[in-house]
């Protein structure tokens, strides 16, 4: 699952004091928890290891959401703060969230472990060629080779190439492939 989680999300819900899960763990969600998820008295959002990089305001307050955790660690009982990380990406009785060790990071908030700066680099090297697969109508590319393919390098994926030795894209090489629409910011 990947993109925001909409302003709207779970307004079918009727009663609101009940308590519910919502576990969106390990996907590709971004940008900020939305503060429509106030209206929960009772909720446990297990949203960690995705790619969000804020809380919104009114949230870190919500006493009875996660079993009163929230009412004790605040905002960390959410998600861990970003180059912090715990084995839940959210601090509870159990786990703290840890500043990651030198030498490495979490770019987003709720993260389950920190990597280096060059595992960092070469991620988002990846996210920005699946943005622009995604955003080019990547699925009806005459020739698609390995794109998406998480087992193999992106220096692997049709019409990329790497520097040598190194996984940093030096070229793309994607002419007469039918690509449409606008190239992501």
């Amino acid at each position: 699952i990947s993109g925001k989680i909409p302003y709207n999300f779970l307004a079918g819900v009727e009663d609101k004091t009940k308590e519910i899960t919502i576990e969106l763990e390990s996907n590709s969600l971004s940008g900020v928890v939305p503060a429509s998820l106030t209206q929960f008295d009772s909720l446990n959002l297990y949203i960690g290891a995705n790619k969000f990089n804020g809380i919104a305001s009114g949230l870190c307050s919500m006493n009875n959401w996660f079993a009163g955790d929230v009412g004790t660690f605040k905002c960390d009982a959410i998600m861990c703060p970003k180059d912090t990380f715990s084995q839940w990406g959210r601090r509870d009785e159990d786990a703290v969230c840890e500043q990651c060790p030198d030498g490495t990071v979490t770019p987003y908030m709720g993260s389950f472990e920190c990597v280096s700066a060059e595992e960092q680099a070469i991620e988002d090297e990846k996210t920005v060629l699946k943005l622009m697969y995604d955003s080019l109508d990547g699925i009806g590319w005459h020739s698609q080779g390995n794109w998406y393919d998480d087992s193999v390098s992106f220096c692997d994926w049709h019409g990329i190439t790497c520097t040598s030795g190194l996984q940093s894209i030096q070229a793309i090489h994607l002419g007469e492939n039918g690509l449409k629409g606008i190239l992501p910011n």
